[in-house]
């Protein structure tokens, strides 16, 4: 496709945009459109041919094995891995709540992230309980 002009219209220059990926905002103007193409145009055309930067492997698989690839990659084994620990806690609440951007609770138990509880606790009505409250409640000893 050749280079729009001012006689071309804007569909006409859209699609030598997109052709040469460039990116056209929403509602440019067709002389801003042109400025926009000429100028991107005379930097790509200034850069000359775009070259992929070459590394050095320390040893090829064909060094190694006579085999062609990738160098050998050693993998992670699952002891490597440790999750993130999110710790829970437990509060009480006499009645239902809900906090916008938090959640809500419900009246009695509600387990919930660490990082949830702070916010509940500043309302009336919901602490933090204890293990041997929770225990006593649920039957276990």
């Amino acid at each position: 496709m050749s280079k729009p002009t001012k006689s071309s219209n804007m569909k006409a220059i859209r699609a030598y945009a997109d052709e040469k990926e460039i990116v056209l905002p929403f509602g440019v103007t067709k002389a801003d459109a042109l400025k926009l193409i000429d100028e991107l145009d005379s930097d790509l055309m200034s850069e000359g041919e775009i070259t992929a930067p070459t590394t050095e492997v320390e040893q090829t698989a064909l060094e190694r094995n006579n085999v062609i690839g990738p160098p050998k990659v050693e993998k992670a084994t699952k002891s490597d891995y440790t999750p993130p620990v999110r710790e829970k806690e437990v509060i009480w609440s006499d009645r239902s709540l809900y906090l916008i951007g938090i959640g809500g609770v419900n009246k009695g138990y509600n387990l919930l992230w660490a990082s949830q509880v702070e916010p509940f606790l500043l309302e009336r009505g919901i602490r933090r309980c204890t293990d041997e409250e929770l225990k006593e409640y649920y039957g276990r000893k």
